[in-house]
């Protein structure tokens, strides 16, 4: 089964040169030996992505989050 959250994350871009909230697909994976979930970035959503020099793959707040 496949376990998704959405998690929202709050920080200054450095395009716009503000405080920005992305919205990112968070995936559950299960590591071994530990009790605790555990969960991998898979993909983001910005409102100024399709204007956004960074582009999709190098997003800072992505990165940072």
């Amino acid at each position: 089964m496949c376990e998704l959250k959405t998690k929202h994350f709050k920080a200054v871009c450095p395009y716009t040169n503000s405080e920005m909230e992305i919205s990112i697909l968070c995936q559950r994976i299960h590591k071994t030996q530990t009790l605790n979930k555990h969960y991998k970035k898979m993909d983001f959503s910005c409102p100024k992505i399709s204007e956004c020099t960074y582009g999709k793959r190098n997003c800072p707040l992505f990165q940072s989050a």
